[in-house]
């Protein structure tokens, strides 16, 4: 007994001097956090198709992914939604070798995936499977890409989905304010803006997508990306078999329609009959490569995109109880991106929310951010910058990403270094040249009954009513 009381004492008070020798947490000094993502290898076929990939054996697993020269921005304003039934179609509605049900189980029973996708500017698949059943995942991949059956059965149950998604469309309010709100901005013409309607999803036929795989699934700039646990000899010889003998015309993309830049105070009601508000302030913003983008980061992750220590949150959340969810950010576009915030407040509290918003927009216009700020800022973009690469198969998938679009070469190297030269002095330039708050688009979703002033308060107010499409879906 008398051990134990002496032991306990004796590990208190080594307890307590360790203790007062540990410095607070705030003062600890750590060395830069420096981070090289892995450099994969770069390899042609011989039909001129891209394929970067590294080699990993920590685990007997592979991942492969395909990306062609198309998207949705190509499909014309009678058949929009094209993309979305084609990517669905083509991977689940089997090949002409294979029924839907026949793939299926083939892949189950090796734990393998094969999909397919489609976004605004490429098109593509992916698969992955265990070392032991590259071969068979291969050879399946392939199948669905030479030879999708895009079955009428799985094509017209793919439909029916989508207009029921349609006829729910206008159940939730955050998904109504971005539709809305990509729409006032780039405008129904523009790919960012297009919205599927019964009438598009209804013209669309089994050869559309037969016509979408023909055109734009060919060699000609596509590009493949490859991590796992394969020889890169071997593996490209299996590659070059497979798909070295793959040919097609290159396709005419057509052009989209350009949107203008222009800033104008807009403001837009999507009356809704909800307890909370859903807000979206914001404009076009920045082209893709702008060399100005990295300070731009930052502005961004000050105002409103980091959680807990942007202004939004700091001052609206946390101060104030107006929201609990406040953000800001921005996308960078082929066209134009968006710079954007947001959140939901209750009805209550719209228009002080708005104030709000607007008010911090403006002050980071005029005035230098602080120096702590600042430090904070860079040290969430750079330390979080690591988790992109938390595996192999995403560091070839992102570069196969950035090849893609164009981005050079060393951008991965090269990002957190210029993002730790960033200055105050950059951050209040890019703020005075890309923010505009007296020249936002502010839409909101809710009940103007209820709101604390009305939003004339901001501007002319453009009422949106939404569509009832119960009507025009019975004809279905």
């Amino acid at each position: 007994m008398k051990y134990c009381y002496s032991l306990s004492l004796a590990l208190l008070i080594l307890s307590s001097c360790t203790t007062a020798q540990t410095p607070h947490p705030r003062k600890l000094k750590f060395p830069p956090l420096k981070f090289d993502p892995p450099k994969a290898e770069e390899h042609t076929l011989s039909n001129g198709i891209k394929v970067i990939l590294v080699e990993n054996h920590e685990l007997p697993t592979f991942q492969m992914a395909l990306w062609v020269r198309g998207g949705y921005q190509n499909e014309s304003l009678d058949k929009i939604g094209l993309g979305g039934l084609f990517q669905s179609v083509m991977r689940e509605g089997g090949t002409k070798n294979r029924k839907p049900d026949a793939l299926n189980q083939e892949l189950e029973s090796m734990a393998a995936t094969v999909e397919t996708w489609v976004n605004e500017e490429a098109a593509g698949m992916r698969c992955s499977s265990l070392k032991k059943y590259m071969d068979q995942t291969l050879d399946l991949f392939c199948d669905v890409l030479f030879n999708p059956a895009f079955s009428e059965d799985k094509l017209r149950q793919r439909k029916q989905e989508s207009l029921e998604g349609i006829r729910r469309r206008n159940d939730r309010p955050r998904p109504i304010a971005t539709r809305e709100f990509r729409t006032s901005l780039y405008g129904s013409k523009h790919p960012s803006g297009w919205r599927t309607e019964p009438d598009t999803i209804n013209a669309i036929t089994r050869s559309d997508l037969v016509s979408f795989h023909k055109k734009y699934f060919i060699p000609k700039g596509a590009m493949i990306s490859a991590s796992g646990d394969f020889n890169t000899d071997e593996f490209m010889k299996k590659l070059e078999k497979l798909l070295g003998g793959w040919t097609g015309e290159a396709p005419k993309m057509s052009t989209p329609a350009q949107v203008k830049k222009e800033f104008k105070r807009r403001v837009i009601l999507v009356e809704k009959e909800v307890a909370q508000s859903t807000i979206r302030i914001g404009h076009l913003g920045l082209k893709r490569h702008n060399p100005q983008r990295y300070a731009y980061i930052v502005l961004n992750e000050i105002l409103g995109g980091a959680s807990f220590t942007s202004r939004y949150v700091r001052e609206i959340r946390s101060r104030r109880g107006l929201a609990y969810s406040v953000w800001s950010y921005f996308t960078e576009g082929r066209d134009y991106g968006m710079i954007l915030g947001g959140g939901q407040t209750k009805a209550e509290s719209t228009a002080q929310t708005i104030e709000l918003m607007l008010q911090m927009m403006k002050e980071i216009t005029e005035k230098p951010v602080t120096d702590q700020e600042l430090t904070l800022a860079k040290q969430s973009i750079i330390n979080s910058f690591v988790f992109r690469f938390d595996s192999l198969a995403r560091v070839v998938r992102q570069q196969l990403h950035l090849k893609y679009y164009g981005y050079p070469d060393d951008y991965l190297q090269n990002y957190t270094r210029k993002i730790e030269s960033v200055t105050k002095e950059d951050v209040l330039q890019v703020a005075g040249k890309f923010l505009h708050p007296e020249q936002t688009v502010i839409l909101v979703v809710g009940n103007s009954k209820k709101f604390d002033k009305p939003l004339s308060a901001f501007g002319k107010v453009e009422t949106i009513k939404l569509r009832d499409y119960s009507a025009a879906l019975k004809r279905n």
